[in-house]
């Protein structure tokens, strides 16, 4: 049975005031993204949460949260600076884009963040994490509301230390929070030496989520440690 936007909000204590708390509080910059009203409440209804909760909280009075000078992107409702929750899951069409899970969010080299609603055995409703690096999803061992506060408070270095490189933010800064950041050689490739030695380019973020998910497919089959020889394509 499909809930309609009155019952999804009609229920007091809504969740926003709490996701506000959490936001004034943060260490780490934190930019709300606008979106419509219409579009928000229409993200409400697509994911069939209460905005009693933080997940609906924020789709139902956001269009997304940057954080960390954009580094990382919470996903809200569709916006004119952010594609959202809706476009990312495929919520308004057929086919949902991680089956038995919902992207919430992803950063500035590719990694995205999912909520596991089956997908994986373990940590029903906890948050997992698709690296570039690793090609894999590493249970992050915390729900949604506990990944906000993570990402709003903690040293965002210290969890991407190896992903980062000197000048970051300047390169950041230059792109849209529906770009990323393509790395060659790719940052799960030995080889490469530091990111910063690497050649960095702006790229759409379907890009990366296409081409990490297509890569890690032709690896699957690859045994481990075997060497890999990449040739670009015309």
């Amino acid at each position: 049975m499909v809930r309609t936007l009155q019952e999804q909000t009609d229920l007091g204590q809504p969740g926003w005031p709490l996701v506000k708390g959490w936001l004034a509080a943060a260490k780490n910059q934190v930019v709300v993204l606008e979106a419509e009203i219409r579009t928000r409440e229409e993200a409400l209804v697509r994911l069939q949460v209460t905005s009693r909760s933080p997940l609906g909280a924020v789709a139902l009075e956001t269009g997304g949260v940057l954080v960390d000078g954009g580094w990382v992107r919470v996903l809200g409702a569709d916006s004119p600076s952010m594609q959202g929750i809706v476009a990312w899951n495929g919520l308004d069409g057929p086919n949902q884009a991680v089956p038995g899970a919902l992207l919430v969010g992803h950063d500035a080299v590719g990694g995205f963040f999912a909520l596991n609603g089956g997908k994986w055995a373990a940590s029903m409703g906890g948050v997992f994490y698709w690296g570039q690096d690793t090609l894999q999803w590493t249970d992050l061992g915390s729900g949604y509301s506990a990944w906000l506060q993570w990402l709003f408070q903690s040293d965002l270095d210290l969890f991407y230390s190896e992903l980062r490189w000197p000048g970051w933010r300047d390169e950041v800064r230059t792109i849209s929070p529906d770009q990323g950041i393509a790395v060659y050689p790719f940052l799960w490739a030995r080889e490469g030496g530091p990111v910063g030695s690497r050649a960095r380019s702006p790229v759409p973020m379907r890009e990366l989520w296409d081409s990490s998910h297509d890569m890690a497919e032709q690896l699957r089959h690859v045994p481990k440690d075997s060497p890999v020889r990449i040739e670009p394509r015309d």
